[in-house]
């Protein structure tokens, strides 16, 4: 029994040839997206810390403004005056810097600009921030009522 050598079954070499470089090509692809995916990740996690911390802010200065006896108001410095002592929001240098009784406390970045304006009886509160990633501009505004003695 002998078989002609033409019969035996396997792959050429043109078809080996053929595969590697799909496979080269396809597995170049894949990393490419998965490196973008990862820098796409990384910026929406910077914006989702960055706007965690304004969030917060908002909320400790309108804690604060709730609380307040008086509140001193410049374009850069906000001066919260409550039973509990002074607590002073500043911007400077893009970031917002909250300090109680002269020691800072928290430092908030990318932030372009602060501002509270009295409305009747309440204050609104609008910070104005830059995103990380993209460097657009955000507006977060809120409407604080303060306590009164009877709410407290």
């Amino acid at each position: 029994m002998s078989t002609a050598r033409n019969a035996e079954s396997g792959f050429t070499i043109v078809e080996l040839m053929t595969s590697v470089a799909l496979t080269v090509i396809i597995t170049g692809a894949m990393l490419g997206l998965a490196q973008r995916a990862s820098v796409d990740l990384a910026g929406t996690d910077a914006n989702l810390s960055a706007v965690d911390g304004w969030r917060t802010a908002m909320a400790d200065l309108s804690r604060d403004l709730r609380a307040a006896r008086t509140v001193a108001a410049s374009p850069e410095r906000v001066v919260v005056t409550t039973d509990a002592g002074d607590v002073a929001w500043t911007v400077r240098d893009g970031a917002l810097l909250r300090s109680s009784d002269g020691e800072p406390v928290r430092r908030i970045g990318a932030v372009a600009a602060l501002g509270v304006a009295n409305e009747g009886a309440a204050r609104r509160i609008t910070l104005t921030v830059n995103r990380p990633k993209d460097r657009r501009t955000l507006v977060f505004t809120s409407l604080v009522t303060p306590r009164t003695k009877e709410s407290r």
